[in-house]
């Protein structure tokens, strides 16, 4: 759109919009109406009206959730109140065994796939047709259900607060005349001082609680400060009449966000030293397990990834495999992660912009191979985005179907195998018997399968033994 947009105002002769129309986003509707008519204005619309909705809906449910889940749930009203690390969530006892107190009761909770009181309480609340569903009932998992059911509903009258509360906002920053640049600048000096610390709590064990928090308040400060102090040096300085406009220029934001993220990082990594200095094998596999043991016992994580890791169903919801089998199998995933952050920082902070700035007026033919790989790049991406989530998923329900089929088939032959047994003819109504005890039986794991079947095999074995007397 910005290049039709200069397109369009080269062949007038002069610029189709002001530059404060051009800031307010208007360049695009503009085009889409020269160019596509009546129905470029309304794809137009359309277009405005999915994106502001979508986004509109996704950042009041962010923060609505971070209110809910990560403030009240955590702080204000948790579950358990006086939980300490390394403690069930449910029972309250130890998820593992603790240095100092072996003999602590462990912690035997099943997870809810696999209990029946949740079993029978999912029937119950299928089956009821009223507004308000049953309690849970059970002793495992109905309380903390419960639990969650009051945040959600806490959640969902944050979402209508958080709806009404943004009404104002915008109604200020309409007031005030801020315009689309001017927002995303100044948004890039508030939050570019947490990427650093947020980075560092995902992939240092090292960092603490105090270093990260200061990196943030920190870099936060400094790149306002910074951003104000260049501004200020600007005709009318910071007051009312110029104070959008000299806070907008380039120079100010840019020294603003470049001081935030820097600086935030460095006060990060320099308190976490101060706070944490020695850093033993056996403190960072601790953290590391810290950090592990943050998990929803209604859906652990080891249930979503056990095919990726290619584990067996636990009994109990904490069971996990060691962090050097999740280390080695993500390891691949670990470092294309870091290559790509790598390779696209360079491409988009060092060789794209000084591709740029190699020339200062382009020719036919360097438009020409710039628009094309500007076209490419997006063309690409678009088909990213669009084909790769999409066979994922095609793939993902391929797999499945084939998985059903292949249990199905596995539980008819269980079913054939246990109703006809070649027994002799005095001990066939013993040995139906016998087999009949899969009949219906579906399979949960390889462990009940295996005590299944041998307890069938030494039915069978019994029932011809006593035939031949």
């Amino acid at each position: 759109m910005g290049l039709a947009y200069l397109g369009l105002s080269s062949a007038q002769g002069s610029p189709l919009l002001t530059d404060d129309d051009v800031m307010k986003g208007l360049a695009a509707p503009l085009v889409a109406q020269k160019l596509l008519g009546s129905v470029g204005e309304y794809s137009m619309l359309f277009l405005i009206l999915m994106a502001v909705m979508s986004t509109g809906s996704a950042e009041v449910i962010a923060v609505a959730s971070i209110i809910i889940y990560d403030i009240y749930q955590a702080y204000i009203c948790p579950f358990k109140p006086n939980l300490k690390d390394g403690q069930c969530i449910l029972c309250g006892n130890y998820l593992r065994k603790q240095k100092g107190d072996e003999d602590a009761e462990l912690c035997t909770c099943k997870s809810a796939d696999k209990c029946r009181g949740c079993e029978e309480d999912t029937k119950k609340r299928a089956a009821s047709t009223g507004l308000v569903k049953p309690h849970y009932t059970c002793d495992v998992h109905g309380e903390f259900k419960e639990y969650q059911e009051h945040l959600l509903n806490y959640k969902n009258w944050c979402i209508v607060l958080c709806t009404f509360f943004s009404v104002p906002l915008c109604l200020f920053c309409w007031a005030v005349n801020l315009n689309l640049a001017w927002t995303y600048y100044f948004t890039g000096i508030l939050i570019s001082s947490s990427v650093v610390p947020i980075a560092v709590t995902i992939i240092w064990a090292r960092a603490t609680s105090t270093g990260v928090i200061s990196g943030v308040i920190g870099g936060c400060a400094v790149g306002m400060t910074g951003w104000l102090s260049y501004a200020s040096t600007y005709p009318g300085g910071l007051s009312a009449a110029t104070f959008v406009r000299n806070t907008g220029e380039e120079l100010p934001m840019l020294t603003g966000n470049m001081l935030a993220i820097t600086v935030g990082g460095a006060i990060c990594i320099i308190v976490t030293f101060i706070t944490r200095w020695n850093m033993t094998p056996e403190i960072e596999e601790a953290e590391w397990e810290r950090t592990r043991d943050i998990d929803n016992p209604l859906s652990p994580w080891v249930t979503k990834y056990k095919g990726e890791l290619n584990l067996d169903d636990g009994e109990n919801f904490h069971d996990r495999p060691p962090l050097e089998v999740v280390i080695r199998k993500f390891r691949a995933a670990k470092i294309t992660a870091y290559a790509a952050a790598v390779l696209f920082t360079l491409f988009f902070i060092c060789l794209w912009p000084g591709s740029m700035l190699s020339i200062d007026i382009l020719d036919l033919e360097g438009f020409n191979i710039w628009t094309t790989i500007s076209r490419g790049w997006a063309f690409t991406a678009a088909a990213f985005i669009v084909i790769v989530p999409m066979y994922q998923e095609i793939n993902a329900i391929v797999k499945q179907v084939a998985k059903n089929k292949a249990e199905s088939s596995t539980d008819a032959q269980n079913l054939a195998q246990g109703v006809v047994q070649p027994l002799q003819q005095n001990g066939a109504a013993i040995g139906m018997d016998a087999g009949n005890v899969n009949i219906g039986y579906q399979r949960t794991n390889k462990h009940d399968y295996i005590f299944q079947r041998l307890r069938n095999t030494l039915s069978r074995v019994v029932s011809i033994s006593k035939s031949s007397q």
